[in-house]
């Protein structure tokens, strides 16, 4: 584990020196036209007024844009090279996620143990608390929702909380299964926290926690100890915003996850990997390189290479957290066919910023803001027919 993480480190800070570098060239060359635009200024000022009483004058006023505008230049250099940094922490932070999800090593913590500190409670105490946790677990474990087939995730009165900032209220919905599902809102209201806490990703955040349930499949409590995070994180899989391979060729990045759920076999791991590819769309362009670096591939196949890893651990849904954002016309279009064809298989949800892309693929809508689910529905009649104004006001533009 920690040679793979020196492998990320290694590669994350190739990426950020490549940027920079990139950034470094182009900085340079406006340097060099504000230099000569200051040099030619000069020029024409020295052959024209050289003998003039307020030469120095205009002189030191062509020197103080000068330096001013390599101000501004600085400044904006500092800024984007700052950007750059944070861009590919961000990235590395979302691969790791995919390597622990694939490692075996996410640790399945209780509310109980991050609401309470353990070690300054006396002995009385902590005889109680272990009681009291026993209880709840054994509750969670047995507790199980009726449940209806058609329905992959049901929550009831949900809400979610960073600390002591409430981020969800109150959601209540019921997902189908089989469906794509898409969720909308502006930036903040709540869609991605509520995406995440699907498959428990949220528990690795310091000081989160949650009440009201949400039941998954057959009517499990997610919370519950019968169905741990790792198995929980297995049946629900996460692609994200930005594409995210592996520093390996094509052929490891979707082989990890079996081999790392014990399946070594030569045979089976090509089946898994050739029927992952083709379930992609991928499989017909990458049959021939399927030992070349995983990262040369386009944005696009980058992309449907993170669907097919995710395949490949045969999940029963897919969380997309605006996996087309970052992607052209064409590759977004093959995405979108991809999803629609995948749905026969698992369950999708969604998470769009792209009222059209919406419409296109999704079967059902919901609408959040601020943290509260506004409105859920058939996605044709959420934006015929909206029930509430807040809704209406999302999709023709009025709220962003």
């Amino acid at each position: 584990m920690k040679k793979t993480n020196q492998l990320f480190e290694i590669k994350r800070k190739r990426e950020i020196k490549k940027h920079i570098n990139k950034l470094k060239h182009e900085y340079l060359n406006q340097f060099r036209d504000l230099k000569m635009k200051m040099f030619l200024a000069k020029k024409e000022l020295t052959s024209k007024q050289k003998k003039a009483t307020n030469y120095s004058e205009k002189l030191g006023k062509i020197k103080s844009e000068y330096l001013e505008n390599l101000q501004i230049l600085k400044q904006w250099f500092n800024e984007e090279k700052t950007k750059i940094i944070k861009e590919n922490i961000v990235s590395v932070d979302e691969i790791q996620y995919n390597l622990f999800h694939a490692k075996n090593v996410i640790s399945d913590k209780n509310i109980f143990s991050r609401l309470i500190n353990y070690a300054r409670l006396t002995k009385k105490q902590k005889a109680l608390y272990l009681d009291l946790k026993k209880q709840a677990d054994n509750e969670l474990s047995s507790k199980k929702k009726s449940f209806a087939k058609s329905n992959v995730f049901e929550a009831d009165n949900f809400n979610f909380f960073y600390g002591e900032n409430q981020a969800l209220f109150d959601i209540n919905i019921k997902i189908k299964r089989h469906k794509v599902t898409a969720f909308i809102g502006s930036s903040g209201c709540g869609k991605s926290t509520f995406l995440r806490c699907l498959n428990r990703m949220n528990d690795q955040i310091h000081d989160t926690h949650s009440t009201g349930n949400i039941y998954f499949n057959d009517g499990t409590n997610i919370k519950s100890k019968k169905l741990s995070t790792l198995n929980l994180t297995t049946r629900v899989g996460m692609i994200f915003q930005r594409p995210t391979p592996f520093p390996m060729s094509i052929y490891e990045n979707i082989a990890y996850g079996p081999k790392s759920h014990g399946i070594h076999d030569k045979q089976l791991l090509d089946q898994i990997v050739r029927e992952s590819l083709e379930s992609a769309a991928l499989w017909d362009e990458v049959k021939y390189k399927l030992f070349s670096p995983a990262t040369a591939l386009s944005g696009g196949q980058q992309q449907r290479l993170c669907i097919a890893r995710a395949i490949a651990l045969k999940p029963e849904v897919l969380l997309m957290d605006e996996s087309t954002s970052g992607l052209d016309p064409i590759a977004t279009s093959k995405i979108e066919n991809l999803i629609n064809r995948l749905k026969r298989d698992y369950t999708i949800i969604i998470v769009s910023h792209s009222m059209a892309q919406v419409q296109r693929v999704a079967d059902y809508t919901a609408f959040f803001y601020n943290g509260h689910l506004i409105e859920y529905g058939p996605t044709r009649d959420l934006f015929i027919r909206p029930e509430n104004r807040k809704t209406r006001d999302y999709i023709s533009g009025k709220i962003r």
